[in-house]
């Protein structure tokens, strides 16, 4: 077929983005943003609001990200655990931007709408556990310092 015979693209079929699509998108998005320390969090409450929003459309969720997509268009919901010091609304502002920026590249979705809710501050004190004793020296190597120590004696 030559260029001047070729059909319209409107005549040449469809192209649907799955709600899997716009997930991942989202995903790799929300991880590129400086001070998000996890996905995930509260569970389902922002996941119902996003369904609410495209009542009946088809989506996906997996842990900290839910996704509605009707038609041409696509609503976002993202649950995170921050890094302790981030400041919390320009998290929320920058994760929004990049989301629907990477959609909407990526896909041509148009973004109705990308909801963040911020579930947990990540305190990296708080990755010490509690039942380590707080006597260890500090020359045992970090992956052993949870062992008991013990006393070799010469015989």
């Amino acid at each position: 077929m030559s260029a001047s015979t070729a059909l319209p693209a409107s005549q040449r079929g469809t192209t649907t983005i799955g709600g899997a699509v716009v997930l991942a998108v989202a995903r790799g998005a929300v991880r590129g943003v400086a001070g998000v320390h996890a996905l995930g969090g509260a569970g389902p409450r922002s996941a119902g609001a996003v369904r609410g929003r495209l009542a009946g459309s088809p989506g996906a969720s997996a842990r900290g990200l839910s996704v509605a997509v009707e038609g041409g268009s696509t609503s976002v919901a993202v649950e995170l655990v921050a890094q302790h010091g981030t400041s919390l609304p320009a998290l929320a502002e920058a994760v929004r931007r990049a989301v629907a920026e990477a959609v909407q590249t990526l896909t041509g979705l148009r973004v109705a709408a990308v909801d963040v809710l911020v579930t947990d501050v990540h305190v990296p004190s708080d990755d010490v556990p509690t039942d380590v004793p707080t006597d260890v020296p500090t020359d045992v190597p970090a992956e052993r310092s949870h062992l008991p120590r013990t006393r070799t004696t010469a015989r």
